[in-house]
C-alpha cells in the first residue's frame, strides 16, 4: 500500500473523515443488533460514492467502510449475519458500484468488491428486481 504525500491540512481532513466513518460504523454495532436496510443505506452512502472516485486511496477507503459495515460479526458470513430482506434492499444499492469494481486496477478494491458482492448475493434467494 502506497502512502501519498499530502499537505498537513489535507491529512487532517482525511483523518477526520475516516474518524466520522469509523464512528458511524461503531454506532451501527452499538445502536441496533441488526440495523434496518434504511439505516444501512443511509450510512453506507458515502462509501458507495467513494467507490466511483478516480483516486485509488479513496476507493480503498470506500470498500473498507463497506466491508466493516457488512461484516458485523467476523465469525459469520454476511449471508448469515443479515435478514434476507435487508440484504435484498442493500444489494439494490451496492450491486452496480461493486460490480464496476470487479475490474478495478487496485487488487485490494477488486478482491473485496468480489467477496462482498458474492456474500451479499448468496444471502438473497431471489435476485430478480421487484
Amino acid at each position: 500500500e502506497k502512502v501519498l504525500a499530502k499537505s498537513g491540512s489535507e491529512v487532517s481532513h482525511v483523518v477526520a473523515n475516516e474518524k466520522v466513518c469509523h464512528d458511524e460504523e461503531q454506532n451501527i454495532q452499538r445502536d441496533e443488533a441488526v440495523p434496518s436496510a434504511v439505516t444501512m443505506i443511509r450510512r453506507m452512502g458515502r462509501a458507495v460514492n467513494q467507490l466511483n472516485e478516480k483516486e485509488v486511496k479513496i476507493r480503498i477507503e470506500g470498500i473498507e467502510s463497506l466491508w466493516r459495515l457488512f461484516k458485523r460479526d467476523t465469525k459469520k458470513s454476511i449471508a448469515d449475519s443479515w435478514p434476507e430482506e435487508t440484504l435484498r434492499e442493500m444489494l439494490s444499492v451496492v450491486s452496480r458500484p461493486l460490480l464496476t469494481r470487479f475490474e478495478d486496477p487496485a487488487e485490494r478494491v477488486r478482491g473485496k468488491a468480489i467477496i462482498l458482492y458474492t456474500e451479499i448475493a448468496r444471502g438473497v434467494s431471489d435476485m430478480r428486481p421487484q
